[in-house]
């Protein structure tokens, strides 16, 4: 192909590229910019082909020059973006995240209180009625959860052949679903965040006081204290990102609503997406810890570690450090 042909062909992607990288500044970009970013990788490759045709075919090297340095701003700018992405990415766990929950530390304590308070009261319901806890759910799941529970060894054949992978995908399933359900119950002027957290704390509390009878508790305890301190924390953060929303929509104060609910949500996210890594990692310690034939001081030593890693995290990472 002529050259003059080659170029008028090819020309509008590399001027498309040439705006791109003259008006993206490779650093804090707006939503219309990040949105012109996503079409940089595609182009990015066409005109690196273009210039290793223009290589092949021994076009002049006015031309050859054009694309060389296209080809070098253009790697330069995407996989800038890309580290910053991961950059950004620790800097809210590190940083931004736990800020957060110490900012909002009036939300995370009410969404404490509504979830621990009906976990104690009717965990200590039924540890001392051995019938009470079929008040709270169907006979059958109670006779499977004690045959779970009798031992060990039942806990790792109640796995099946799915292996610990498949759980782990089905935790993070089920930890995110009730977080998301404490979350959003939120945008009901906070009530159904107050519902599910604490319906959740009067399960929870309700199988744990049942389980904690003999012969029940040598399995149950060891095997659920590993994930507790992840779990829990973020379902009571997930509940409090909803009480946000909530307080908003009850007292939207000169907004209107949905204006109120705008300008509090990106903080309420923060919460949530914090959250779910959490929920993420205390599936994992489900998944692949908690059913670990090991001894029952060893796990309850991993779990102490890990609550005070949780509360250490929470009260003390990114102080000193604007979010």
């Amino acid at each position: 192909m002529h050259q003059s042909r080659f170029e008028a062909e090819a020309s509008p992607r590399w001027q498309r590229l040439e705006k791109l990288l003259d008006e993206l500044p490779g650093r804090k970009l707006s939503a219309r910019q990040k949105a012109e970013l996503e079409e940089m990788p595609a182009l990015y490759r066409q005109v690196c082909s273009d210039y290793g045709l223009a290589l092949k075919r021994r076009y002049t090297t006015g031309l050859a020059g054009r694309l060389h340095t296209l080809v070098l701003r253009g790697h330069h700018l995407i996989y800038q973006q890309r580290g910053q992405g991961l950059r950004d990415l620790i800097r809210f766990i590190g940083i931004t995240f736990p800020c957060r929950v110490r900012r909002a530390w009036r939300f995370v304590a009410l969404s404490l209180a509504f979830f621990l308070l009906p976990a104690l009261v009717l965990g200590y319901g039924a540890y001392r009625d051995d019938t009470f806890v079929y008040s709270l759910m169907p006979a059958s799941e109670v006779r499977n959860m004690e045959k779970m529970y009798s031992n060990q060894k039942l806990i790792e054949q109640g796995r099946g052949t799915q292996g610990d992978a498949a759980m782990f995908g089905y935790y993070i399933e089920h930890n995110i679903g009730i977080g998301f359900q404490c979350f959003a119950g939120g945008l009901f002027f906070g009530l159904g965040s107050l519902f599910f957290l604490s319906y959740n704390g009067m399960i929870l509390g309700g199988v744990a006081g049942h389980l904690s009878h003999p012969p029940y508790a040598a399995s149950f305890w060891p095997y659920v204290v590993g994930h507790c301190p992840w779990e829990l924390s973020a379902v009571v953060l997930c509940g409090a990102a909803g009480l946000m929303l909530g307080l908003r929509l009850v007292q939207p104060g000169p907004l209107r609503r949905v204006d109120a609910l705008r300008q509090i949500a990106p903080q309420a996210v923060q919460l949530v997406l914090g959250g779910a890594l959490m929920l993420v990692l205390a599936a994992a310690i489900e998944g692949f810890w908690s059913a670990l034939p090991l001894s029952a001081a060893v796990k309850y030593g991993f779990s102490a570690l890990n609550w005070c890693a949780v509360l250490g995290y929470l009260c003390l990472s990114g102080r000193g450090h604007a979010a």
